[in-house]
C-alpha cells in the first residue's frame, strides 16, 4: 500500500473519531415527570440533541405534550427550554439544570421534574478500556 494512501486512511479514521466525539458531547439523555393535578401523567425520557428540540406526545384523558430544548457551554450544566401542556394548561419555563440532578417547576397545579444527563457519559460504557 502506498504511504499517501496509510495516511489518508489514518487522517480519515482520526476524523471520523472526533466527529463522533463532538457529537456525543452535544447529546443529552433527559428523563421527565409529569404532574398534574397531583397525579403522575407520564415519565417519559429521551435522547435530545444539543440545541435541538425534541419532543413526545400522549393521547387520551391523562394526555400531554412536552417539548424540551438543550444547550450548554460547560460540562456540569445546561439550560432547559420546555413547554408542557397537560389538563388544558401550559406552562413554558426555562431552567438551568445541574448535570445528573433533578430539577423541578411547578406552576399552579402543572409540574414538571427533569433529569438531565449528558450522553457523552455514557460512551465510556462503550469504549473499550487500554
Amino acid at each position: 500500500m502506498e504511504r499517501s494512501s496509510l495516511s489518508g486512511i489514518i487522517f480519515g479514521a482520526a476524523i471520523a473519531c472526533l466527529s463522533f466525539s463532538a457529537h456525543a458531547v452535544n447529546d443529552y439523555h433527559v428523563a421527565a415527570t409529569v404532574i398534574a393535578d397531583g397525579q403522575v401523567l407520564g415519565t417519559p425520557s429521551m435522547l435530545v440533541s444539543g440545541g435541538k428540540e425534541a419532543s413526545v406526545s400522549v393521547s387520551g384523558d391523562n394526555g400531554y405534550e412536552l417539548a424540551i430544548t438543550i444547550t450548554s457551554d460547560n460540562a456540569n450544566s445546561a439550560m432547559a427550554e420546555t413547554s408542557l401542556s397537560a389538563a388544558g394548561r401550559t406552562i413554558e419555563p426555562s431552567v438551568m439544570v445541574i448535570l445528573g440532578e433533578q430539577t423541578g417547576v411547578k406552576d399552579g397545579a402543572l409540574e414538571l421534574k427533569l433529569t438531565v444527563e449528558s450522553a457523552a457519559d455514557d460512551q465510556d460504557d462503550f469504549m473499550p478500556s487500554p
